[in-house]
């Protein structure tokens, strides 16, 4: 799921798992990103699990998995900083030892660090990998899986004009490397998937899928309003303000209508639903800023779909 990778929108993607059959649950993976994990939780009716599929062009080389929100916040963080060094794709910072102790990392099992894994990494194995999988010396660290991206025919052909958008080059000039990897990335009947590999692999994959944490978009919620709590030191001497600014101004904002019944209504509306949101304080800190740029010459605008409120225009 990506911009620049995917073809649908979350809401797509959950209809297609209740489609096809998400399993026990479904690790619906961003690209490079971590921004369509909400919206994506908000309308999920399968069990989902948010992962991080971490690629350099077509190539994944790591899949991040976080089982708390302090490990979403450490992925997001994560994903900032390397961004900002152009380091986008790059796993060697997981491959030398685990960032964070509840973030599971899967590794590619062709891209596996050659060292012994911790208890939160493991290597993901395609059905042609099965092999592989069983003579490597962390067979027991193997999981199935299976990636799902295209689910109509003109998909694959969309997928490359995205690619090739976001390389700023032609179809003819698009390298291989820059689509993605996987041999048969098709959205298929869970039944379909699980007839691929093994039943070891398989059992393997089914206890690791039970044991991971269970998302909720609620989890976002946080504590609450993050405003200043007041701008006076006291709410009732911020409301009082805030009337005495907009009382002040009407005049000014509309001469000879001061004592009109229906603007006089309407602002006390606002003023009632500005006090019920607590954004009393906001709104005076806001007041401050604009005053301080009136008084240095400052250029400045007020925009949004709310600027146009009578509290907002008087203040």
């Amino acid at each position: 799921m990506s911009m620049r990778f995917g073809l649908h929108a979350p809401e797509q993607v959950l209809r297609c798992a209740e489609q096809w059959g998400s399993g026990t649950r479904l690790i619906l993976a961003e690209i490079n990103g971590t921004g369509g994990w909400l919206p994506a939780l908000r309308l999920a009716s399968v069990p989902l699990q948010p992962g991080l599929d971490w690629r350099l062009g077509g190539t994944r080389t790591l899949l991040l998995l976080p089982r708390s929100m302090a490990a979403y916040g450490f992925i997001a963080q994560w994903v900032g900083r390397m961004r900002s060094e152009n380091r986008v794709g790059d796993p060697s910072d997981w491959q030398q030892a685990p960032l964070h102790p509840e973030v599971d990392v899967i590794f590619p099992i062709q891209r596996a660090p050659e060292r012994a894994l911790a208890s939160n990494e493991w290597l993901g194995v395609h059905d042609h990998e099965q092999i592989r999988a069983q003579r490597h010396p962390h067979a027991s660290r193997s999981l199935a899986w299976k990636t799902c991206v295209f689910a109509r025919p003109e998909d694959p052909e969309l997928h490359r004009v995205l690619r090739a958008v976001h390389r700023n080059a032609t179809l003819a000039n698009l390298q291989s490397s820059e689509v993605l990897e996987e041999r048969d990335p098709w959205w298929e009947p869970a039944e379909r998937t699980q007839q691929r590999f093994e039943p070891w692999i398989w059992r393997q994959t089914e206890r690791f899928l039970a044991g991971l944490s269970i998302w909720s978009h609620e989890q976002w919620r946080g504590s609450g309003n993050q405003n200043q709590s007041t701008y006076t030191g006291s709410s009732a001497k911020d409301q009082a303000l805030l009337r005495m600014l907009c009382e002040d101004a009407l005049p000014d904002r509309y001469p000879g209508r001061e004592s009109d019944a229906v603007l006089r209504a309407r602002l006390d509306k606002e003023l009632d639903l500005i006090q019920q949101k607590e954004f009393v304080a906001y709104f005076l800190l806001n007041w401050d800023i604009v005053r301080y740029a009136q008084k240095q010459n400052f250029f400045y605008v007020g925009r949004g779909e709310r600027s146009q409120f009578n509290g907002c225009l008087s203040t």
